[in-house]
């Protein structure tokens, strides 16, 4: 399989950038504040709304460059000539060869 590194480093910045934002959703000072008003499901839904528009914008860029790949290689399949068949090579014995030389 061969890896698209354009790719790659764009999952790898969003990747980045939830981690950063899970973070600082992860703080000690944030998780106290809901933890005090007893609103710790909150705390959870937001993590979870996070978790999610991080795997759909991953998704969303596999998506793309599974699209981009195929409408590729769909162009480079119109733009090849038609392969002419052969037909295929017939081994013989030398025996054979030498009886049809003569």
């Amino acid at each position: 399989m061969v890896i698209n590194i354009n790719e790659d480093r764009e999952i790898r910045l969003i990747w980045a950038k939830f981690q950063n934002v899970l973070n600082q959703h992860k703080r000690f000072c944030v998780r106290n504040a809901l933890w005090k008003e007893h609103n710790m499901d909150d705390w959870d839904r937001i993590r979870d709304e996070l978790e999610a528009e991080m795997h759909a914008q991953i998704t969303q860029v596999r998506k793309r460059y599974r699209l981009e790949k195929r409408e590729r290689k769909r162009l480079e399949n119109e733009n090849k000539p038609p392969i002419e068949t052969t037909p295929p090579y017939i081994r013989r014995s030398k025996r054979i060869q030498e009886k049809n030389e003569k």
